[in-house]
């Protein structure tokens, strides 16, 4: 595995205690909590408690606690200290990418030259990409062709994070230039101020959107949204690598047209903390 260094000021949103505060005010059970300099998320299952932690600070080992499942997803570091282990239990992302944002008009110019000649197919459209609201996006969601499941589960997941990010959370959706247009493609990013992130949490489009690179033209008003606010990185979430679900290869490819930098993880770790005899709470 090789990564290349990361940048001085690039800290993951997943280690921000304001962004995951901010993610956990609006699931039932959840909490942030903290381990030594490592900030993560705790919860309960029944009668057995979680933590992660996503960092390259290692939770300190505590045995007087609730005896708990702790597991950690380092970034940058490969070393496995004493105790822990590599589990194949836990959830494990592979890849993620982020692309660094800065003040070149040109911007597009960093992208492949098939993403360069959608963006130059869209700017000649009559459409318009424009800020909706989350029924009118779930709305038009509906008439995509993605899984009947994962609409379902993507749905439910934009409302808790709309209510936990508040107006950090964007969703824009792309349309005719036309009276009364329907939304035909949408976007939802969530803004992390403290770590100049953006991070892409869902998006769809129609057959009738595909024709004219709407999805490309979603992208561009992203890229154009960080430059206007300070935002520094795009992260584009999970790319796929070998052994994964083919059913999502198409959209890692769609997205590695818009110069990521690519991230590949070390496996996650876990360990036992805690007393046996401090099982419930």
């Amino acid at each position: 595995m090789q990564n290349p260094p990361l940048p001085a000021d690039y800290v993951s949103y997943l280690s921000v205690p304001e962004y995951l505060a901010r993610e956990v005010s609006a699931q039932k059970g959840f909490t942030v909590v903290r381990s030594g300099d490592a900030v993560g998320v705790a919860w309960k299952y029944g009668p057995f408690r979680f933590e992660r932690y996503v960092g390259d600070i290692e939770p300190l080992y505590d045995n007087d606690g609730l005896f708990r499942l702790v597991t950690w997803q380092r970034i940058a570091s490969t070393a496995v200290p004493n105790w822990w282990k590599p589990s194949r239990f836990v959830m494990h992302t592979s890849r993620t990418g982020y692309a660094t944002v800065d003040s070149d008009p040109e911007y597009y110019k960093k992208w492949s030259s098939h993403a360069q000649r959608h963006r130059k197919q869209w700017l000649k459209q009559n459409w318009d990409i424009v800020p909706i609201s989350i029924d009118e996006y779930l709305s038009a969601y509906k008439r995509s062709k993605m899984d009947a499941f994962l609409k379902f589960l993507f749905s439910s997941q934009l409302k808790y994070k709309a209510k936990g990010n508040g107006n950090l959370l964007h969703i824009v959706g792309a349309k005719r230039k036309e009276p009364h247009s329907q939304t035909e493609a949408g976007f939802v990013f969530i803004d992390v101020p403290e770590t100049k992130q953006s991070i892409h949490l869902m998006s769809f489009h129609t057959d009738d959107a595909k024709k004219v690179s709407a999805g490309t033209g979603l992208m561009d008003y992203w890229f154009q949204h960080a430059s206007r606010t300070g935002i520094r990185y795009l992260e584009f979430g999970c790319f796929w690598t070998l052994g994964e679900a083919n059913s999502w290869k198409g959209f890692s490819q769609f997205k590695s047209q818009f110069s990521p930098t690519f991230r590949d993880y070390p496996a996650p770790l876990a360990r036992w903390m805690g007393s046996k005899g401090r099982l419930l709470h």
